[in-house]
């Protein structure tokens, strides 16, 4: 049981550390990145964004390509690296710098010549290297931005909010950076699956 107790202060320490790092550090240029605040991230699903209930897509990275899935009978990707709103079906794709690749079934394609401004595996590639950056694992903003979480680990996280009891539920409130950052435990530990 000992070791158990110690472990639980081990992992408290190491948050708390990384949110001091954060706060200290990262905090302002975080919640000042509008391309990254578009997203939500998780290491599992990696870039998601609802922009409202009728477009609702993710993004991951591939080796080779972009990939896109879109959940909505249609999504708009407006994204920097096109030159316009780029409208998919519900279904997954692959992007390239030169090309659409949509994947609809195991083994059958559908290969649209489509030219990017920008390479999109490139843009995402410099959106992961933020995160990466601020010693962050995942994030997420809700979408009237009444809070944002920032994860630091499985079992902690930051939240920004001007109202804490929106966003924590059953959670535990550890310690207040300020007036509207906090340090939380979880009360069941993130599910990276």
């Amino acid at each position: 049981m000992m070791t158990s107790c110690n472990q639980e202060k081990e992992h408290l320490s190491f948050a708390q550390e990384k949110a001091d790092e954060f706060i200290e550090n990262y905090a302002n240029d975080f919640l000042n990145d509008e391309d990254l605040l578009k997203y939500s991230y998780h290491p599992r699903s990696q870039f998601s964004r609802a922009t409202d209930s009728v477009n609702i897509y993710s993004v991951f990275l591939r080796e080779d390509a972009l990939g896109v899935h879109c959940f909505s009978d249609s999504c708009m990707l407006n994204e920097a690296f096109n030159d316009a709103p780029l409208i998919l079906l519900k279904g997954s794709y692959r992007l390239k710098q030169d090309s659409i690749v949509e994947e609809i079934s195991y083994d059958q394609i559908k290969l649209k010549l489509h030219r990017f401004k920008s390479d999109p595996s490139i843009y995402f590639s410099e959106l992961k290297n933020r995160i990466e950056r601020y010693g962050i694992f995942a994030y997420v903003q809700k979408a009237d931005q009444s809070f944002t979480k920032v994860y630091l680990t499985n079992e902690y996280y930051l939240i920004h909010t001007e109202e804490i009891n929106k966003g924590i539920y059953q959670d535990q409130i550890i310690s207040s950076y300020n007036d509207s950052w906090y340090l939380v435990k979880m009360e069941r530990p993130m599910d990276l699956g």
